[in-house]
């Protein structure tokens, strides 16, 4: 096993029900990685317990995340960024 460098990433809506729990991880990844990431088609994250897209999005927002209708596009962080916190993931963080 190796390490290496996270390339273009896209998730699309054939992706998504194997990943639901995972997205927000990968979303992470992603922020801090040197390339850009789209998830897209994937409007079921918003019907689960919580809405996985605003929450995910609302957190990572410094990194240089866009939410979208069905998704979200994360473009590597042009500089260091702090993380925000939401501590009850029942209430959306401010947009």
């Amino acid at each position: 096993m190796r390490s290496s460098r996270l390339r273009v990433v896209e998730l699309m809506a054939t992706d998504i029900p194997g990943i639901v729990d995972e997205v927000p991880v990968l979303a992470i990844a992603a922020a801090v990685a040197e390339a850009t990431m789209v998830i897209s088609d994937a409007g079921e994250l918003r019907a689960k317990k919580s809405d996985r897209i605003v929450h995910t999005c609302g957190i990572l927002r410094a990194f240089g995340v866009t939410e979208t209708e069905d998704g979200a596009t994360l473009q590597p962080a042009a500089s260091e960024a702090t993380l925000s916190r939401v501590s009850d993931l029942g209430r959306s963080p401010d947009r």
